[in-house]
């Protein structure tokens, strides 16, 4: 086989990051070969054209490290893409934030499958974090830009691999989560939101950083001549401050995040309990004699 010619099949932009801090241009050269002894003694002569890398969207200039730095950049380093559209014009690069925010939507359907496969780990686990939050969303079809959307989280426990996960939902529905953790049957760690009630076949779990904000509050507010060592509120206060740093050197004594010592603090939740119900119906009678 000899070599015919080669042309050039695609350009690509390449990121600062793989041009050493600067962009550049990848160009992809596709050689055509031709059977020499063919051409010589043969009828006719076999043509072969080598093959090429896939391009990640078809007709676009763009490349695997161009989509995967515009993506990191706006959502790991927090840069919107009208500034990364003057940072890729200080190095000569013209590229409209329209033309990004396009490869962005093209590379989020190739993320899709990596998502699916780390919610199928993630509904694998025994704990399961979950929280929502607000999210304004402009010039989406059938809703105004005043509504409230929601961007829901999902992520394993502290003795799972990290695997974190987004969700937009234009509500805060319980049938959100009820959906996205259908077929998980862990401990569904969240705050008091009760649309999380929904949500069958799991053991729903509370937040400890929530339970102290409100004994935090209920010291604030008593009366400025009432200490409050010794109230229901502090003793609420302490015991959250204590479980907490139960968890925490559970956490760091056990190969498996401490579990064994789990039941510990469960016992003394019901020991504050049952000492705080016992001490008040111990104050009621010495009320009523």
């Amino acid at each position: 086989m000899r070599l015919l010619r080669g042309r050039n099949a695609r350009d690509e932009h390449r990121s600062p990051a793989r041009a050493e801090g600067h962009p550049g241009r990848s160009e992809h050269v596709r050689y055509v070969y031709g059977c020499r002894h063919c051409e010589r003694n043969g009828i006719e002569t076999p043509i072969v054209t080598a093959s090429m890398p896939r391009p990640v969207q078809p007709g676009s200039l763009t490349s695997p490290s161009s989509v995967a730095y515009i993506m990191s950049q706006k959502y790991v380093e927090g840069m919107p893409l009208y500034r990364q559209e003057q940072h890729w014009a200080r190095f000569g690069v013209q590229l409209s934030r329209q033309t990004m925010a396009n490869w962005m939507l093209h590379g989020a359907q190739w993320l899709g499958h990596v998502y699916e496969r780390m919610k199928a780990h993630l509904l694998q686990q025994d704990i399961v974090y979950a929280d929502e939050t607000t999210l304004q969303v402009l010039r989406e079809p059938g809703r105004t830009a005043e509504q409230k959307s929601y961007l829901w989280q999902y992520r394993t426990g502290p003795w799972s691999p990290a695997i974190v996960l987004y969700e937009y939902q234009p509500t805060r529905a319980g049938e959100n989560p009820k959906r996205f953790l259908s077929g998980f049957t862990g401990y569904l760690h969240t705050d008091g939101y009760d649309s999380y009630d929904k949500v069958a076949g799991v053991t729903r779990v509370g937040c400890w950083a929530h339970a102290r904000r409100k004994f935090v509050e209920a010291v604030q507010t008593l009366p400025k001549n009432v200490p409050a060592a010794g109230t229901a509120a502090q003793e609420g206060l302490d015991f959250g401050m204590a479980t907490g740093a139960t968890t925490k050197d559970a956490a760091q004594k056990s190969d498996r995040g401490g579990h064994h010592l789990l039941p510990e603090s469960v016992g003394t939740v019901e020991g504050l309990y049952l000492g705080r119900t016992t001490g008040d119906r111990q104050q009621s009678k010495r009320a009523c004699h």
